[in-house]
């Protein structure tokens, strides 16, 4: 297991110069970014202990997870180089039989799934950034048990971290983003190092982003290493929900355009490629956003100064 982690990290760690977030890009003064995003998430395999890709069991059946998302995330600029952010996803989550010719739902849920709070300090601005965020997820139920029939919205525990995010744009055409991080998580979740990189591409009113999120779980000492399945209720079989001590890698792409100078719209994409105790799965996506300039400049009377002393002069 230790040697797939270092293989995993290898291979991300040299792919992120080339795939280099641009989370280093926060909101100015006194402006609001928004953005809805509507996310479909779908998966039939686990990634075993040893990285290998099983089907999933659900009360010895073969099971799919499958999940709606629907959220809304806010950023605002509420001092020079400060922003403060949140996000709220509603959930609509369901596992069910992966068997041809049955559809009937082993475990389901809908409502909310943990909320996001964000902290950012630009630290460095210009053209090549440097920035601290602090990040909390906020559950709005508990994991802890599950009533009959019921599927995970999320962890359901509070989880706490920082994230370093590194920025440069060239030319005005091409973005390059590095963040690294790390996460506190409680009750039975293993913190977690994490590693986003970009590489975008704008042709105005076109750009693209090439999107790649590592995950590393800190800690897998207490976790089963022969479980093909996830035992969590409230889970389905799957690891995609309730893992303890996941190790992932996504690779996924960002597709947008601008419409009415301030307003875009983006597809994207993102695949599981490498993992364990994790799920493998895909997420596609369609998402809206726009900012608002609520800052206005301040005109002062100029007032010329006069001394004293000086002589008057004459109208003309």
């Amino acid at each position: 297991m230790r040697v797939f982690r270092k293989i995993l990290f290898s291979i991300c760690f040299l792919f992120s110069p080339l795939l280099s977030a641009t989370q280093a890009w926060i909101p100015k003064y006194d402006t609001l970014k928004l953005r809805l995003s509507g996310d479909y998430y779908k998966s039939s395999e686990n990634f075993a202990d040893d990285g290998d890709r099983t089907p999933f069991l659900y009360q010895n059946q073969k099971a799919a997870l499958s999940e709606y998302e629907f959220a809304i995330e806010t950023e605002y600029g509420f001092a020079k180089d400060w922003a403060a952010g949140i996000k709220l996803p509603l959930r609509n989550t369901f596992v069910q039989s992966s068997t041809a010719g049955y559809s009937d739902n082993f475990l389901s849920s809908f409502g909310m799934g943990d909320a996001a709070v964000s902290l950012t300090w630009l630290v460095v601005p210009g053209d090549s950034r440097l920035a601290i965020e602090s990040l909390s997820t906020i559950p709005f139920y508990s994991a802890d048990t599950f009533s009959t029939g019921e599927a995970a919205l999320g962890d359901g525990t509070f989880s706490t971290g920082i994230k370093l995010h590194g920025g440069h744009i060239m030319n005005g055409r091409y973005s390059f983003g590095l963040s690294p991080g790390y996460f506190f998580r409680f009750k039975k979740y293993s913190s977690r190092f994490t590693l986003d990189t970009t590489f975008g591409v704008a042709i105005k009113p076109v750009y693209f982003r090439l999107v790649s999120e590592l995950i590393l779980s800190t800690d897998a000492g207490n976790v089963p290493t022969t479980v093909t399945s996830n035992p969590s209720a409230g889970s389905g079989g799957s690891f995609a929900k309730l893992s303890a001590a996941p190790n992932l890698w996504n690779l996924g792409l960002v597709a947008g355009v601008f419409f009415y100078e301030q307003y875009r719209l983006e597809l994207f994409f993102s695949q599981a490629i490498l993992g364990s105790r994790a799920g493998y799965g895909y997420h596609a996506g369609l998402a809206f956003a726009t900012t608002f300039d609520f800052y206005k400049e301040e005109k002062k009377i100029q007032v010329k100064q006069v001394p004293f002393d000086a002589e008057p002069t004459p109208d003309k």
